[in-house]
């Protein structure tokens, strides 16, 4: 049989051809097996030294079905050495036996055929441990030197793993088939790397006319819709280079939905995709819907925000005047019924101006805009300021007017001690307005405390005239009172309490009320706040008229109202200022480009040429950067103020104010190095908003115990994680990698919210649920970039920070 074996060896050794003895082993030509009779033992050796060296199985049989020669690799496979192989019964000791009876006639097949099938036959081999190996393998007969056939060779590869994988690959398709059939809506495609078919399964073909031979075993290319080709073909072209990719498409009226996924082997490398296409012309239907009803929403609050802005504009312009001359008339001298009048007037006025801020704040709260300050105070100075404004009140009633201060509250909060004020002062004005006799109490006392944080908490006690149980339920609704009468009797609009109860709750706190009939009512209400340092307390001077600060400054007063002019020259003449006053738009131009002003009070709402245009000329025409601009106006909406800064405007005071307050804000503009000084219950409201802190290390310095070395470390670790993050959010960017962006914004989130950047917090927040959830990822690259934008102006921010922190250290 060596002999026989040496007919394949020689030819591959002598024919001059190149090819190995793979290749040889693998022909199925006859004339490939050359007659060449050898019984030299050197090239018998040769020969199975050859047939070692190849990297197939080869076996060489006999007419009796035994084995006369079989390869290293043969013998691995099956797990014997040579000698308990060679001479063994092919049939019997390597076949199941099931199976022996079909293997014999195959032999017998094989060796009465004249020539070599060109079908390759799967051989099961019984492997030494029982497992079974499977060849893939032709069957090339073997002749002696007259031509006359004394065996076969066989010879193939090892495709054991193959054929499980085609196995467990069918199972998996069999799987992909069912899901796909039974999941309404949805179609699965499975492709190769040569964008070929696999199998096309699903509920939804029929909707589109489409079977699944449409797909299957066709390339993207010969499918018979053009439309389909051109939606779907970069998609699978991008997921063949290794991307996960997903998109909407409109086909046949439906729209619909499709995630395309490649499938990598352990190299990484891709060698097919699946496609998940699903109808989802209901959600966009719906979707459409909610759009259009989220404009009427919108139209409906932007009509609601002109209402308002034309209606606090039109009060709060005669306002001004009352309020302001209401002040000059209560400097002059007076007989007792003209005080009388004017404390009428002042009152009256001053209410008003509190329903209006209540209607501001009201908006501010429906938008979640309300940013609460964390700045040391002493709650002790608070309740008194609260006590002393509303002393008056009570007196005037008859009424016994006082408070209960715990001294375990005598230390320094960290808190917002303005939102306090106004929950207090709304509450006991309350209380003192529905107490016709009796007494009105504010007790404060701690509940619950650690070394780094305290509750308090606060009763407003009254002996007046009670809520009925029935109305309990109601009372902290907008524009609701426990009953209609009471409006007619006592006024207000049942706005205070609403505005109280959300303050409250906004800052983490809780809100309770007891009443009888005729007995009283006690409302109970707790805060926590974080426990400061003494050294962090700030003046209480909250700041007086000085003549000398401001004397001679140059001022240009524009206003278009006779009254409001008159006002503004009687307080720039006691505050000792140089001043010329503009009637109109023109005027002020005229003025502004023969004269040099220190600061200009420019009306905003003027006929013909407005205080906005005026700004935009004397910044862009002159090219003037020194004068200051104050906006004085009554238009505090939002997009009114954000386009006062945008004109080159340095600051706004709001109409009305007094003269206290417009003498602050000059000598705030014109001194900005110095002190901050008091500003209107007005401008607060609205600078939280248009101007929000971008951070607050007063939690972070609590944690750290104040201690420089450990804020300037930890601030250099926020700025280094911030720019990595930066870094990776580009790329994510540039890579189209969204998956990328989610992780990132949740990675630095945490951090975010421990040092309070709550303007930044939110877009995260935004920017993760919107990539997260997005089946549309047009608007993802504009919501990074002003992401990136905002953190590293923050960062540059942090970075002055840690340099004024080190050079204390």
């Amino acid at each position: 049989m060596y002999d026989s074996i040496l007919y394949s060896y020689d030819f591959c050794i002598h024919s001059g051809k190149t090819e190995n003895m793979e290749n040889k082993l693998g022909s199925n030509k006859v004339e490939d097996i050359l007659i060449i009779d050898s019984q030299n033992d050197y090239e018998i050796g040769l020969a199975k030294q050859c047939f070692n060296v190849v990297n197939v199985f080869v076996a060489a049989i006999d007419l009796d079905r035994n084995v006369t020669f079989i390869n290293r690799i043969g013998q691995e496979l099956l797990g014997l050495e040579e000698e308990k192989i060679v001479g063994q019964n092919f049939i019997t000791r390597f076949f199941e036996q099931e199976q022996q009876t079909e293997k014999e006639a195959l032999f017998n097949s094989v060796l009465s055929s004249k020539s070599v099938s060109e079908e390759n036959t799967k051989y099961r081999l019984r492997a030494n441990n029982n497992e079974i190996k499977i060849i893939e393998a032709k069957n090339i007969l073997i002749r002696d030197k007259q031509n006359n056939v004394i065996g076969v060779l066989i010879s193939g590869d090892d495709v054991t793993g193959y054929v499980r994988y085609q196995r467990e690959l069918q199972n998996d398709l069999n799987l992909y088939r069912i899901l796909a059939q039974n999941i309404p809506d949805i179609n699965l495609y499975l492709f190769d790397e040569n964008q070929r078919f696999i199998i096309a399964e699903g509920s939804e073909m029929k909707n589109d006319g489409f079977e699944n031979s449409d797909f299957e075993h066709k390339r993207l290319s010969k499918i018979k819709s053009k439309t389909l080709r051109k939606i779907w073909a970069p998609l699978f072209e991008t997921v063949i280079a290794g991307k996960e990719v997903s998109s909407e498409y409109k086909f046949n009226s439906y729209y619909y939905l499709i995630w395309v996924i490649p499938i990598k082997n352990p190299d990484n490398k891709t060698y097919s995709g699946i496609a998940i296409t699903q109808n989802i012309t209901d959600d966009k239907r719906t979707e459409q819907q909610l759009k259009r009803a989220k404009e009427t929403a919108e139209k409906a609050s932007l009509a609601k925000s002109d209402f308002l802005a034309r209606v606090s504009h039109e009060i709060r312009t005669p306002l001004n005047a009352i309020l302001g001359f209401t002040e000059q008339l209560k400097q002059t001298q007076m007989n007792d019924k003209q005080v009388d009048y004017v404390k009428i007037i002042d009152k009256s006025s001053e209410h008003l101006l509190s329903l209006i801020n209540d209607i501001l704040i009201l908006s501010k709260i429906e938008a979640r805009q309300i940013i609460f300050q964390k700045r040391p105070f002493k709650m002790e100075h608070t309740v008194k300021y609260v006590f002393s404004a509303l002393k008056s009140k009570a007196d005037e009633k008859r009424i016994k007017f006082n408070y209960n201060f715990d001294s375990k509250l005598d230390i320094v909060l960290l808190g917002d001690t303005f939102r306090l004020r106004q929950i207090l002062i709304n509450m006991l004005n309350n209380a003192i307005k529905f107490t016709p006799s009796g007494y009105v109490e504010l007790r404060c006392f701690p509940v619950e405390e650690t070394s780094k944080r305290i509750k308090v908490r606060f009763d407003v006690i009254d002996t007046g005239i009670g809520i009925n149980p029935k109305s309990l339920q109601v009372i902290f609704e907008q524009f609701k009172q426990a009953d209609s009468s009471i409006t007619q009797k006592y006024g207000g609009t049942g706005l205070g309490l609403t505005i109280c109860k959300n303050l409250i709750e906004m800052q983490g706190g809780s809100l309770s009320v007891s009443s009888q009939e005729n007995i009283g009512t006690t409302f109970s209400f707790v805060i926590p706040y974080a426990i400061g340092k003494e050294t962090d307390i700030v003046s209480k001077d909250l700041g007086e008229i000085d003549p000398n600060k401001l004397r001679d400054k140059k001022v240009l007063l524009v206003d278009d109202d006779s009254v409001n002019r008159l006002l503004g020259k009687t307080i720039l003449e006691k505050i000792e200022c140089d001043f010329d006053i503009a009637n109109n738009g023109k005027e002020a131009i005229e003025k502004l480009d023969s004269n040099e002003y220190d600061i200009v009070l420019l009306d905003i709402h003027m006929p013909d040429i407005s205080g906005v245009d005026v700004a935009k000329y004397f910044r862009q025409k002159n090219k003037n950067s020194n004068t200051k601009i104050v906006a004085v106006t009554a238009a505090v909406m939002k997009d009114d103020i954000k386009k006062y800064f945008e004109t080159g405007i340095n600051d706004f005071l709001i109409k009305p104010y007094k003269e206290i307050h417009l003498f602050n804000k000059m000598c705030e503009v014109l001194h900005p190095r110095k002190k901050t000084f008091p500003k209107s219950v007005t401008e607060i409201i609205l600078k939280e908003e248009i101007q929000p802190k971008l951070y607050d290390l007063s939690e972070l310095k609590i944690m750290l115990g104040n201690k420089p070395e450990a804020i300037a470390q930890m601030l250099a670790t926020f700025i280094k994680n911030s720019e990595a993050a930066v870094q990776k959010l580009q790329q994510a960017l540039e890579e189209e990698h969204w998956q990328q962006i989610v992780e990132t914004t949740h990675k630095i989130l945490p951090s975010y919210q421990h040092l309070e950047v709550n303007y930044i917090v939110k877009k995260l927040v935004e920017l993760k649920d919107k990539t997260k959830n997005s089946r549309d990822y047009k608007a993802i690259p504009k919501l990074t970039k002003n992401l990136i934008k905002d953190i590293n102006k923050l960062i540059d921010d942090l970075k002055d920070e840690l340099r004024k922190i080190k050079s204390r250290i």
